[in-house]
């Protein structure tokens, strides 16, 4: 029996999402979905205490290069065996950079310029191998891939030998499972972000100009201007981001699933001082295992049918974007999940942006969808366990 322990860390105003996978009561692999947040020092403890020294990350996801989805990266104590992310364009990297410059500290800034830049990453002690996603689509979701640093998106992570090498457990359980990531590139954002700047008398380069000159009344002023600029756009000013789908492999799978079963049990864990109880879902179903991660991603801009089609019947779990915004949330990319109970994590803090929109968790639940809220609060951490059985009927 394979399991998959789901977690959704209370964080606040971030993500951090992680995947544990146990053969029996072996640890076989464990991957992460983001790690930063904006709510303090609760959510660095949370982080440093998520994984411990002899354990090891094998894949941690990136979706965007924001502070909130990155900023704990170098707070897990577990060595992290490779990176994997958007590729983004030298002019989007440019903006980004020039921009994050002026809102981060330098702490942030200076993690956030090499994880953009830089193929390898010293994270703690260790060198941390980076993959980028483009955002091309592969014919071949399944290939087995020798070493990579540049992947088309749809490719299946745990295909890639310099992530299964060594370990056997790992390439069995690629025949079952799959990693697989989806770079959206939004160019309304970046539109957006350069029409802002220019009602305010900027571009890149006067702001690269400006902070050059060393002036401090003048760096303090485009600061705040960028600022509210970023602040006006609530955050979206990445022009990519990365979805992911963890769920069963469907390509090695999809032959024999009307002769195999798979038991979803869903337990979602909420802790109090004194006690703690459960709210458990147990429903036997073939395909619900998966999970789709999304990010900041814009629903009302993502084409779901064309790159994420084949997946969705799959999915029992979907991660609200950009915690719970209104402009970045549509249904119509998930319609085909109406009324199957999918639940819904919605990551969120104290926040000026009125995360999240009342009318997105009244529109998902009007739905038959199940919203979830994840937030700075210990009892709100969330756990999913994932019992894989496979029955094999008489043909």
């Amino acid at each position: 029996m394979l399991r998959l322990d789901r977690i959704f860390y209370p964080v606040g105003q971030g993500g951090f999402y992680a995947e544990r996978f146990y053969y029996g009561d072996e640890n076989i692999f464990n991957a992460v979905y983001d790690c930063g947040s904006i709510s303090g020092k609760t959510a660095q403890n949370i982080v440093e205490n998520a994984f411990q020294k002899d354990e090891r990350i094998d894949i941690l996801f990136i979706s965007h290069f924001d502070s909130d989805h990155v900023n704990l990266i170098y707070s897990l104590k577990a060595k992290i065996n490779t990176i994997i992310m958007p590729l983004l364009h030298n002019n989007e990297k440019e903006i980004l950079l020039n921009i994050y410059e002026c809102i981060y500290e330098e702490s942030d800034f200076s993690l956030i310029r090499d994880l953009m830049q830089e193929s390898r990453i010293r994270v703690g002690d260790n060198f941390v191998n980076v993959i980028r996603v483009r955002t091309n689509i592969t014919d071949n979701p399944n290939l087995e891939r020798e070493d990579a640093t540049i992947i088309d998106s749809g490719s299946n992570i745990l295909r890639i030998s310099n992530i299964n090498q060594n370990n056997t457990l790992v390439k069995e359980l690629s025949e079952t499972w799959s990693y697989v990531p989806y770079n959206f590139e939004y160019e309304k954002r970046h539109n957006e972000l350069i029409d802002e700047l220019k009602n305010n008398n900027l571009d890149i380069e006067n702001i690269k100009t400006t902070i050059k000159c060393g002036d401090e009344n003048q760096i303090k002023k485009i600061r705040k201007t960028v600022s509210d600029i970023y602040k006006k756009l609530s955050g979206n000013i990445n022009q990519n981001s990365m979805l992911l789908y963890s769920g069963v492999n469907i390509y090695t799978m999809n032959g024999c699933l009307h002769r195999c079963e798979f038991e979803l049990y869903s337990c979602h864990h909420y802790e109090k001082r004194l006690y703690k109880y459960q709210r458990c879902y147990r429903y036997w179903h073939r395909c619900r295992s998966g999970a789709l991660y999304t990010g900041d991603a814009e629903f009302k801009k993502t084409d779901f049918n064309i790159k994420l089609n084949n997946y969705l019947g799959f999915i029992g779990i979907l991660q609200i974007p950009h915690h719970g915004a209104r402009g970045n949330f549509s249904l119509d990319p998930i319609k085909k999940l109406k009324g199957k109970g999918i639940i819904c994590p919605v990551s969120y803090g104290n926040n000026s942006y009125g995360h999240p929109s009342k009318e997105v968790l009244g529109e998902l639940v009007y739905n038959g969808f199940i919203p979830v809220t994840i937030t700075h609060e210990p009892q709100t951490k969330t756990i999913q366990h994932v019992y894989l059985y496979f029955r094999a009927y008489q043909t």
